[in-house]
Formats: C-alpha cells, sequence, structure tokens
C-alpha cells in the first residue's frame, strides 16, 4: 500500500507536474508560468474542500479571485504581443495549468490520512524514485538515450537541484502541508514569481 501511494503521490508531483511546466516554457514566458503557479493555493484549497472537508473563508475566494483577474490581463497582453499568436499562448496557458493541478494533487495527497500515517522521509524518497523513473522512461521514449555531460557546472546545479532544491526543500513542504493543510502551504508559491520574474 505504501508504495503504491508512494507512486500515485510521486508521479503528478514530480514527473507530470514539471514536464508540463518545461513544456509549457516553450510557448510562454517563465515569469508568466511561475505567476500561474503562484495560484496554487487556489486549487489546493478548492481540493482540500471537496476531499478533506476544509473550510474555505469568504475572502480567500475574493481574493483568489481578483488575482486570477490579474492574471488573466497578463495572459492578455502575452496573447497580443506574442510573435507566435493566440494559439502559442493557450497551449502555454493550458500546460501550465495541466503542471498545477498535478502539484495539487500530490499536495492534497500528502495531507490525507493514509499518507499522514506514513512518515514524510520514506513516502518522499520513494515518490522521488517513482518520479524519476516516470521521467526516465518518458525522456527515453521522447528524446532517445540520454547524453552525458561532463561539465562541472552541470553536475554541481544538479547535485543542488536534487538535495537542496528537492530533497531538502520537499521534505520541509511537507511537513507544513501536514501541520497547516494544502491551502496555507501554498502561500508559499506567492514568493515564486517575484524571484521567476527577477530572473526572467
Amino acid at each position: 500500500k505504501g508504495h503504491l501511494l508512494a507512486f500515485v503521490f510521486g508521479v503528478p508531483q514530480f514527473a507530470l507536474n514539471f514536464n508540463f511546466v518545461y513544456a509549457a516554457e516553450h510557448h510562454v514566458t517563465s515569469g508568466l508560468v511561475a505567476m500561474v503557479f503562484a495560484m496554487l493555493m487556489v486549487p489546493n484549497s478548492a481540493l482540500a474542500w471537496i476531499f478533506l472537508k476544509q473550510r474555505v473563508t469568504r475572502g480567500f475566494v475574493l481574493g483568489s479571485a481578483i488575482a486570477l483577474v490579474g492574471i488573466g490581463l497578463l495572459f492578455v497582453q502575452e496573447m497580443r504581443a506574442s510573435p507566435a499568436g493566440r494559439s502559442e499562448v493557450l497551449l502555454g496557458i493550458g500546460l501550465t495549468v495541466a503542471g498545477v493541478l498535478s502539484a495539487s494533487v500530490a499536495n492534497i495527497m500528502q495531507a490525507s490520512g493514509p499518507m499522514k500515517r506514513r512518515p514524510i522521509a520514506s513516502i518522499l524518497a520513494w515518490g522521488m524514485v517513482y518520479g524519476a523513473l516516470a521521467n526516465l522512461a518518458f525522456a527515453f521514449a521522447a528524446f532517445g538515450p540520454p547524453v552525458i555531460e561532463t561539465r562541472v557546472a552541470y553536475w554541481l546545479g544538479l547535485v543542488y537541484l536534487g538535495v537542496a532544491a528537492s530533497a531538502l526543500a520537499f521534505f520541509l513542504y511537507m511537513g507544513i502541508i501536514r501541520a497547516v493543510g494544502p491551502g496555507k502551504a501554498a502561500y508559499s508559491s506567492v514568493i515564486v514569481p517575484v524571484i521567476a520574474m527577477a530572473l526572467s
């Protein structure tokens, strides 16, 4: 049962989520993808209300509606300015939303009873294994055998992403999800666009 939970949690969180985001960034800027991802709290709160019976306040609904209108206006501007056209931007939006929903499903699972009864470290480790295997299968099917990178900067970046930005970050985030619920935990995603827009 634990492996099944880890698989069902790991594939959306570590394979679908990231691949949808990477695909979206071929069609819209990473800054706009980050803006949509900042709204992770909306599906997290909605799904937590539906499946976990966690309360959603009117103020949250109103604030989320205003934020969604603002993001919608950003995408209208992107459609007007994009040389590729409206269909490219709409595809980028759709892929981003698919990524957000994949992450949200995994977040809700973390707050569910069966997952909360299991240690974060083991469920996370196995979830990452199953997510990595799904990524490997997709990459091999889509692009063929891997090309081994020899640059030191690449390997240092890979170690940072694997240890600090994934294993440690997700371990801490899942602890927050279990403590305060997926809706409130997703407030941390609001800082992402600030960093992403600056880098973008």
